[in-house]
């Protein structure tokens, strides 16, 4: 066991970022851009292809970029950041990703339908940021608009890099002068942009090689570069985590010599064991906030309970008083007349007396009196009625009491305004005018992966039979060339523009109407506004990519030998269902005797009147309401429902369980 000391790793090296820029480049290089969220510094990139399906590009600026299985709520409003990159980069097609030099910064090139060209920086250095480029390299906008001593983050400004840390490590010339492990460190760690566990890996390999193979310290670290390097470029990684004591301590995308006999666990790939190692500090950022802004809403929430206590309380004293100045108004002479006994009582100091007549007579005249003080200096009195005091001085006519009191109303009046302005402030720092908000905390999870057919149309029939269909003519041949079987079941509408369908194994009639369904549905028979299609099947190993001499298939189509068996009058009926997984759910479609079986919860449509794409929406707010209601993590976007839906307009049949409170248009 080595005894170099291993630290808890805070963000990815250079050499992390070039193996992950690798792995990238590799995974996401032709995906489309289906949305973009973001909460606090956390940006996550949905990208989207009909091969690889659904896949979740994970930025924490200053920490990581990667793919990840995690997901979490998403903000009711995006932030200003990520609505401009939505605005621009929505539906745009990932070209390129890059790394700058041997830094810490990545570039990713993307190209939108119009042939514009943005690049989106990513700055892993430091407290990190993402900045987004016009062709001209010029600064849209950025997650932070910062002023450094050396550049400017500014809109408008050409984009300057950081400054180089040093020379890349692959690429520098060693000095013959580097005869011992020792000068090699200094070298690595003063002239390379290149980090202290990157250097000491280093120093491990050449070290063993020295003393195994007699190598120079020169020789030898040319031989661990190089094999670095090639490691690298050709993507030959081993990802794994390192623990100590039970504890993730690193990850690194090959195995570290300089750490060996500490325990290791290895992934698929680097993505995955990233997402392993930093998956507590997404959990930390986009749930800190959410803590932070309890606590700051419950402070909130007192406060505005006193505001709203102390704008009731103005209002009734205001009531109150209104309510006594009418009822002494109408008795005006009366108060006239008693108030001036009164007054001559507080001058021979009858204040007991005088107390009395006060009560008695406003008590006659319907006002219930809790207290009466005297001020013999000021010869005034105070009577307090319902929490509210009215001011009497000496020699105050009765149209004065009764203007003084208005006045008070008034006053109390005012003041529940200024509480009421108050409280509409208090409300806007807050969500409490929408409480159901709070219910959804920032949660991150794991959202499961895509099933390997889910890039397919597909369902499981109701003897529990996967069936396939696909999306387009790439998705015909592939599913022809790669899981069609001899004895498989080969399935196609029998119209122009029809998905290939296969059945995998034996099955029967009612597991083959099903499938006849399928293409149906998804055929031009559905935008034709066909309620019924023909439809036929034949075995895998009628189905030929090979024409006849002298013709040729183009993509997407096939030649059947032999004879073609008919299921006629197939209905053009689909439903789509949601299941529940855990804390999250899918939406599923397919036939509705399959749906009907597999959950309670689905629509029924037909070809009609309704835009696919309205009705796209519909389902989808109707979803994210769903899931609020339910506390679950809704992953899905508009393009996967459209997906879903046939290729043209339809209406509503039928509803079922849960979306039995579905709507759109007049047809539902």
């Amino acid at each position: 066991m080595n005894s170099v000391k291993t630290g808890t790793k805070k963000a990815l090296t250079s050499l992390d970022v070039r193996a992950i820029v690798k792995e990238l480049s590799q995974a996401i290089t032709g995906l489309y851009i289906s949305n973009i969220y973001q909460v606090n510094e956390v940006v996550l990139f949905k990208l989207h292809s009909s091969l690889k399906g659904t896949l979740r590009l994970l930025i924490i600026p200053g920490v990581t970029l990667h793919l990840t299985k995690f997901d979490f709520t998403k903000p009711s409003m995006p932030p200003p950041f990520s609505k401009t990159l939505r605005r621009l980069l929505k539906r745009a097609i990932i070209e390129e990703v890059s790394q700058l030099d041997f830094d810490r910064i990545v570039f990713i090139k993307i190209k939108d339908g119009e042939n514009k060209s943005y690049t989106v920086v990513v700055e892993l250095i430091r407290e990190g940021n993402i900045i987004l480029l016009d062709e001209a390299g010029k600064i849209i906008t950025a997650l932070y608009m910062r002023e450094f001593r050396d550049r400017v983050v500014k809109k408008g400004l050409k984009y300057i890099p950081p400054p180089r840390r040093g020379e890349d490590p692959f690429e520098v010339s060693f000095p013959d002068e580097l005869d011992t492990v020792e000068k090699l460190r200094d070298f690595l760690t003063s002239g390379c942009s290149i980090s202290r566990e990157t250097v000491e890996e280093i120093c491990f390999r050449v070290k063993k090689l020295v003393e195994q193979h007699g190598l120079s310290v020169k020789n030898a670290v040319l031989k661990v570069v190089d094999e670095l390097k090639s490691i690298l470029m050709d993507g030959r990684l081993k990802p794994n985590v390192i623990y100590s004591s039970g504890l993730k301590v690193n990850v690194h995308p090959l195995i570290f010599g300089v750490e060996e006999g500490l325990e290791r666990k290895f992934y698929a790939t680097f993505s995955e064991a990233l997402d392993e190692y930093f998956g507590d500090v997404l959990k930390e950022k986009i749930e800190r906030d959410f803590h932070e802004e309890v606590r700051f809403t419950s402070r909130l929430k007192a406060s505005l309970k006193e505001a709203e206590k102390r704008k009731e309380e103005f209002e009734e004293r205001a009531r109150i008083l209104r309510q006594v100045a009418f009822l002494l108004s109408s008795r005006i002479h009366e108060v006239d007349e008693v108030f001036s006994k009164i007054y001559g009582m507080i001058e021979e100091k009858s204040f007991k007396t005088a107390c009395s007549m006060a009560k008695n007579f406003l008590s006659s005249v319907g006002i219930k009196v809790d207290k009466i003080e005297f001020d013999p200096a000021l010869k005034s009195m105070k009577i307090r009625v319902e929490g509210a005091e009215i001011e009497v001085e000496k020699g105050d006519s009765g149209g004065k009491i009764v203007s003084k009191i208005f006045s008070e109303a008034k006053k109390y009046e005012r003041k529940a305004e200024k509480a009421e302005e108050i409280i509409t402030k208090k409300l806007s720092k807050t969500h409490l005018k929408q409480p159901e908000l709070l219910k959804r905390r920032m949660i991150v999870k794991a959202v499961k992966s895509r099933r390997w057919y889910e890039k397919f149309h597909w369902f499981f029939s109701s003897e529990g039979i996967l069936v396939l269909g696909g999306r387009d003519a790439t998705q015909n041949e592939v599913l022809v060339k790669r899981y069609l079987g001899e004895g498989d079941i080969f399935v196609h509408a029998d119209i122009h523009g029809a998905p290939v369908v296969v059945v995998r194994g034996e099955c029967s009639g009612e597991t083959l109407f099903e499938a006849a369904v399928l293409t149906a549905v998804y055929s031009n028979a559905w935008k034709a506004g066909f309620t019924v299609v023909d439809v036929f099947w034949v075995y895998g190993r009628q189905v030929s990519k090979s024409p006849p001499s002298g013709q040729y298939l183009k993509k997407g189509s096939f030649m059947i030998y032999g004879k073609r068996n008919y299921i006629r009058h197939v209905p053009l009926k689909l439903a789509l269902g949601i299941i529940f997984e855990e804390e999250s759910f899918r939406l599923i479609a397919g036939p509705v005797s399959a749906i009907s079986k597999a959950t309670d919860n689905y629509i029924v449509i037909v070809p009609g009147r309704i835009d696919r794409r309205v009705f796209a929406r519909k389902v989808k707010t109707f979803l994210e309401k769903l899931s609020r209601e339910k506390g679950y993590i809704l992953d899905i976007e508009l393009q996967e429902i459209m997906e879903k839906l046939p290729p043209g307009d339809l209406e509503v049949r039928e509803v079922k369980g849960l979306f039995e409170g579905f709507r759109v248009g007049d047809n539902a």
